[in-house]
């Protein structure tokens, strides 16, 4: 078909700017996108506009590189839906360590000097000259070899049309330097797609503001995606109207977001105390309806430990668990925090079947074929086993610093660095997963410190009970059921109007279904704060963006 007469596939709705990006012909494009915002959905639109209107001409193809190997499967996935397949074959969707690979093993020949690699190679912890790569070595030798050899770097320019950039938040310097390369000043048009305000992978070497030199080296047009697919009406409305201010050519008209799904209320008290009355009740209202109460959390804009002791009072008073998770949340989160946790709840016979599923299902176990798995379950079932041995099924023994130590390093020892490595990008980096180990255990000391016992420290790490509370910052990349922004007020928003609003959209857009909104006339002043005003003002442009135009709301 013509380009013009394309329509996007299934029935689906494009926000203005996802279409604009999944229609593009001759420019390259920076999109970036939040949670929920249909990333995934829009590359696979993408995919099917270049092959259906033959924008991509055969026997060109379509390249996609993503970050994580199940973020690749699923965008393959998603195609294979959306488009026929004789045209979805066309597409190769993989991560950047297996494309990396896979230009080794074709093109091995013209790696020289101390890069050179002898046939059947192996990938291990340590690198082995000519016998034996890691995983931080895919990237810089796939480079080489574009560099050193013009014939392979032609041949690949020549297949590939265009190229999907997934998760471009979290490019590594030698990963856009691999793209750069092979793809910079060519006739090959590249999608970038992520979010420069949720990069994890600092420690792994992402390089900050890197989708604005993406844009600038590669003359990139720029687009923002806004709608959150995800939220139930009431609060797509409220999203969209900040859109509008935002980026009004990003809006959607209001009628296609039609429909009474969601809840908004906003609360005005006299101080801080009322104000965590008022949150409580609504939380355990909701607690009562059977919301989780892990599904529940508190965002402030700012300083969240000077703002929540009177909610946290509240909470506890009302026997609702909560966890404040400014310091926590990044360690929590981490896949293997969560596998850790969970080989020591099931070391210390702490009954949890959550943790129990998590660490048979984890990918420490994929990539085996039937023979290989059953070996490894049969040598994890022994492993299990003796290390229970050395707990005794007591969880008190888990105080035992030096134990934990020796417990992590056998988990870590058993699945070995590139079983590891798979959980997660940023664990390819050396040293990265035992980082994350001692911080793991660092936490668990300092619960037991302050009280905790193992059970209830693990409990916390799990990341799986309690009303989270942090700040908006720290909330980016998360979703949840219901959430409460506390103290919309000018002295929790100040500064730059538009960063403010940023804040305050990104805060809002967390929320799948439930959303209040507060604000108090006083707050006392905490110990220790230097710039603090007691009286206070609402900051109504925020509030304003919650009633329904013309009507009321629901709250």
């Amino acid at each position: 078909m013509k380009p013009g007469q394309w329509v996007p596939a299934a029935g689906i709705t494009l926000e203005p700017n996802a279409e604009t990006a999944g229609r593009e012909q001759d420019h390259n494009v920076a999109v970036t996108a939040g949670p929920g915002a249909g990333k995934t959905e829009l590359l696979a639109q993408r995919a099917d506009f270049l092959l259906r209107t033959n924008t991509c001409p055969y026997p060109q193809r379509i390249l996609a590189i993503s970050f994580k190997a199940d973020a690749a499967a699923n965008l393959a996935a998603r195609v294979r839906e959306r488009v026929p397949p004789d045209l979805a074959s066309r597409l190769d969707s993989q991560t950047f360590h297996a494309f990396s690979l896979r230009l080794i093993e074709r093109f091995r020949p013209v790696l020289s000097g101390s890069s050179a690699l002898d046939p059947g190679f192996a990938i291990g912890s340590d690198r082995i000259l000519r016998t034996q790569i890691t995983f931080q070595d895919f990237v810089p030798l796939a480079t080489e070899i574009l560099e050193q050899n013009p014939l392979v770097l032609a041949g690949l320019r020549a297949t590939y049309s265009h190229v999907f950039l997934d998760e471009f938040q979290d490019c590594t310097a030698n990963q856009y330097t691999l793209v750069r390369q092979a793809f910079h000043g060519t006739g090959t048009i590249l999608t970038a797609v992520g979010d420069t305000k949720q990069r994890i992978m600092g420690w792994a070497g992402a390089v900050d503001g890197i989708t604005e030199t993406f844009a600038n080296d590669f003359r990139a047009a720029r687009l923002n995606l806004y709608q959150n697919f995800r939220s139930q009406p009431r609060l797509r409305r409220m999203q969209n109207r900040m859109v509008a201010v935002i980026d009004p050519a990003a809006a959607v008209p209001e009628a296609t977001l039609a429909g009474d799904g969601g809840e908004i209320r906003t609360v005005s008290a006299a101080d801080e105390w009322q104000e965590a009355a008022q949150i409580t009740a609504w939380i355990q209202s909701l607690i009562w309806s059977d919301t989780p109460v892990s599904r529940i959390a508190v965002l402030f804009r700012n300083q969240p430990e000077r703002y929540s002791p009177a909610l946290s009072q509240a909470l506890e008073n009302a026997g609702i668990p909560s966890r404040n998770d400014q310091e926590l949340q990044d360690l929590a989160v981490q896949p293997l925090t969560k596998l850790l946790v969970a080989y020591l709840e099931t070391l210390a016979g702490i009954r949890n079947p959550a943790s129990y599923a998590r660490l048979h299902r984890s990918k420490l176990f994929d990539g085996q074929d039937e023979d290989q798995h059953f070996r490894i379950r049969g040598s994890w079932e022994a492993h299990l086993q003796h290390a229970r041995a050395l707990v005794q099924g007591n969880s008190s023994r888990l105080s035992d610093r030096a134990l934990l130590n020796e417990l992590a390093a056998d988990f870590l020892s058993f699945f070995g660095a590139p079983a590891i490595a798979a959980l997660a990008p940023e664990y390819e980096s050396a040293g990265r997963p035992e980082q994350i180990t001692s911080d793991v255990i660092d936490r668990i000391g300092e619960m037991l410190t302050s009280g905790s016992s193992p059970a209830e420290a693990l409990e916390l790490l799990a990341a799986e009970s309690g009303v989270r509370i942090m700040s908006i910052h720290k909330s980016k990349g998360l979703e949840f059921d219901a959430v409460v922004i506390p103290a919309i007020e000018h002295e929790m928003f100040f500064g730059d109007q538009s960063e403010a609003r940023a804040a305050f959209f990104v805060g809002i857009s967390r929320a799948r279904s439930h959303l209040l909104l507060t604000h108090a006339s006083t707050r006392q002043r905490p110990p220790g704060a230097r710039h603090w005003n007691v009286n206070r003002r609402p900051y109504q442009e925020f509030l304003g963006y919650a009633p329904e135009p013309g009507g009321s709301s629901a709250w």
